[in-house]
C-alpha cells in the first residue's frame, strides 16, 4: 500500500515536472529568432576573450564576471556566432531556475513550520507559483537578452543556496548539500554582483523556516554560512579593488553623470514601476532611459510609499516572520541595484528576475487564503 503511495507520488511530481518545463518552453520558444543586441556586440560580437576556451585564465581574465564569460566562451566554441545555440543555453538556465523554484517553494511549504497547508495543497500551490514565476512577462528581457543571462545565471545559483541549505537540514547527511550551497554562491558571485546579498537572505530564511533560534542556525550550519561570506568578501575586494575604466564609467560610487542621492531618489519610483508590471507588465521596454527624479512629487510620494512597504515587512517580520520574510527578501535582493549606489540605467526589467518570486508567491497565497 505505502509502495503504490509512493509509486502516485513519485508520478505525481514527474508530471509536474514536465508541466513546468512545458510551459516555459511553450512561453520561449519564438526566442530563437532573437539577435545580439546593445552590450551583447561588447561581450560576444567584439570580443576576443570568447574566441578560446583554453587557457581559462585568459578567457576570465580582467571580468569581475568569470562565470557569463565561460559561458559565452563555450556557446562561441560550439556554435561561433550563431544565434540559436545562445539562446538555448538561456532558456535552460531560466528551466533549471523554474525547477529549483518549485522544489523550494514544494518543501518548504510542507514544512512544520507551516502547519496550516497539507501536502497537497502545497504541492498544487508550488506548481502554480513556479509557472506563473517562470512564464512572467516581466521575465523576458533576463531570457531573450543573450548577455542578461547573468540575471537568469545569478538567480538559479540564489535559489540553489536556498535550496541547499533547505536540504541539508532535512537529511542525515548534511555535508554534500552544504557544499553544493556553498559552491552555488561562489559562482553566483563570479556571475553577478547582485548576489551579495544571498548569504543574509539565506541566513534569515534559516532562521524562520528551518530552525528555532539564531544560536542554532550558527551552531548547526557555521561552515556554510563562513562559506558564504569568504564568497561574499572576494567579491566585495574585487569590487573595490576594479579600477577598470569600463565598470568606472557604468557603475559605482565614482559614476559622474548621477550622485548616489539622486540614484537614491529616482528609485523609489523605479520600484514602483517594477511592482505595477509584477501586476499588469505592459508596455515592457528594452531601455527606458529613465530620468533623474527632480520634482517633490516625483521624489517623495514614491519614496513614502516605498518606505512604508520596506517598514510594514520589517514589523510582519516581527510578528509573522514568513510573512514578513518575503517583503525583506524583495528589498535585500533589489537593493545592490536599487538603493544608493549609482548606475548608468536607473532602471531596467531584468533586475526584477529574482525579486519577482516573492511578489508571485505572497499573491497566490494570499489568493488562496481569501479565496
Amino acid at each position: 500500500m505505502n509502495d503504490h503511495v509512493e509509486h502516485r507520488s513519485a508520478a505525481s511530481r514527474l508530471a509536474m515536472v514536465a508541466l513546468i518545463l512545458l510551459a516555459g518552453l511553450i512561453a520561449y520558444w519564438n526566442s530563437f529568432e532573437g539577435s545580439f543586441i546593445l552590450d551583447d556586440v561588447d561581450q560576444v560580437l567584439e570580443s576576443t576573450a570568447i574566441r578560446s576556451l583554453l587557457p581559462v585564465s585568459k578567457v576570465v581574465a580582467g571580468t569581475r564576471r568569470p562565470v557569463l564569460r565561460l559561458t559565452l566562451a563555450a556557446n562561441y566554441a560550439v556554435g561561433r556566432y550563431e544565434e540559436f545555440g545562445y539562446h538555448l543555453f538561456n532558456l535552460f538556465v531560466h528551466l533549471a531556475a523554474g525547477l529549483t523554484f518549485f522544489g523550494l517553494v514544494r518543501r518548504t511549504l510542507r514544512l512544520p513550520s507551516l502547519p496550516s497547508i497539507d501536502v497537497k495543497s502545497a504541492d498544487l500551490l508550488a506548481l502554480a507559483i513556479a509557472v506563473i514565476w517562470l512564464v512572467h512577462p516581466l521575465q523576458t528581457q533576463s531570457v531573450t537578452y543573450i548577455t542578461q543571462r547573468t540575471e537568469s545565471m545569478t538567480g538559479l545559483f540564489y535559489l540553489l543556496c536556498f535550496y541547499g541549505v533547505l536540504r541539508a537540514s532535512q537529511s542525515s547527511r548534511a555535508w554534500p548539500w552544504c557544499v553544493g550551497a556553498v559552491a552555488a554562491c561562489w559562482l553566483g558571485m563570479a556571475t553577478k554582483e547582485v548576489m551579495v546579498t544571498a548569504p543574509l537572505v539565506v541566513l534569515i530564511y534559516d532562521r524562520v523556516f528551518l530552525t528555532d533560534s539564531w544560536s542554532n542556525v550558527i551552531r548547526q550550519r557555521w561552515g556554510v554560512y563562513l562559506g558564504f561570506l569568504a564568497a561574499a568578501f572576494v567579491l566585495i575586494v574585487a569590487i573595490v579593488n576594479d579600477t577598470s575604466s569600463t565598470n568606472l564609467q557604468t557603475a559605482g560610487f565614482q559614476y559622474q553623470e548621477i550622485t548616489k542621492y539622486e540614484y537614491l531618489a529616482t528609485q523609489g519610483g523605479v520600484i514602483l514601476h517594477y511592482l505595477r508590471l509584477a501586476f499588469w507588465p505592459e508596455p515592457l521596454c528594452l531601455d527606458y532611459g529613465w530620468t533623474i527624479a527632480r520634482t517633490s512629487l516625483e521624489i517623495f510620494l514614491p519614496c513614502t510609499i516605498v518606505t512604508i512597504l520596506l517598514v510594514a515587512s520589517c514589523v510582519a517580520f516581527r510578528r509573522r516572520p514568513a510573512l514578513g520574510f518575503l517583503g525583506l527578501s524583495f528589498f535585500l535582493i533589489l537593493a545592490p541595484t536599487s538603493s544608493f549606489m549609482p548606475i548608468a540605467d536607473l532602471a531596467v526589467e531584468h533586475r526584477m528576475y529574482l525579486p519577482l518570486a516573492p511578489v508571485v508567491i505572497l499573491v497566490v497565497l494570499g489568493f488562496c487564503t481569501l479565496a
